[in-house]
């Protein structure tokens, strides 16, 4: 029986290698900050990245950069209240690092893309689910369905952004680990 751990860069402990995740991390939160497309933004698919690269023990790092800018711009950015749904965003957030973390060690195109469209599903069923929950419409089944229509487009945009990241963000953790590892073979 194998177990799975995050990818560890092995003999050479590569700085790069081992820093590439934390500034995707980076660069997810950021770009948060900036202007963009409503819900096109690279945080699903760095949270993919994140529980595809990180060791279990560090997954608190996203999620706390996730939690703090969530704060900063609710609070003082967009001036909302604070409510109980953004509980339920980020068991969606948290749904998809875990998603990720199934990809540890078989990180394959077809297999990404799967997880990124189910990460992608999760996430709008979960926070979709608190909104109506948090009593933003009748808590009723038929409340639940509108609830859920009024998100599709929301949807479309976060799942269309979680493909394109997730293709870049892989993609270039494959291309520098295949790089890295070339360089380490010359070395020899």
């Amino acid at each position: 029986m194998t177990t799975r751990t995050a990818f560890q860069p092995g003999s050479e402990h590569n700085p790069l290698l081992s820093a590439f995740p934390y500034l995707v991390i980076a660069l997810a939160i950021l770009t948060r900050f900036l202007p963009h497309s409503s819900n096109f933004t690279p945080v699903g698919a760095m949270l993919l990245l994140s529980g595809a690269c990180l060791a279990a023990r560090r997954f608190w790092v996203p999620l706390a950069a996730i939690m703090a800018s969530d704060f900063i711009l609710t609070r003082y950015v967009y001036h909302f209240p604070y409510g109980s749904e953004q509980y339920f965003v980020w068991l969606g957030w948290a749904a998809m690092l875990g998603l990720g973390w199934s990809l540890q060690g078989r990180e394959r195109a077809w297999r990404i893309g799967l997880t990124t469209l189910a990460g992608s599903f999760s996430f709008f069923l979960i926070s979709n689910f608190g909104v109506w929950a948090a009593g933003y419409y009748p808590r009723t089944w038929a409340g639940l369905e509108t609830c859920y229509i009024a998100g599709l487009p929301f949807y479309r945009q976060a799942a269309s952004a979680d493909l394109i990241f997730a293709a870049v963000f892989f993609g270039a953790w494959a291309w520098l680990r295949h790089r890295l590892a070339q360089r380490q073979i010359v070395a020899v």
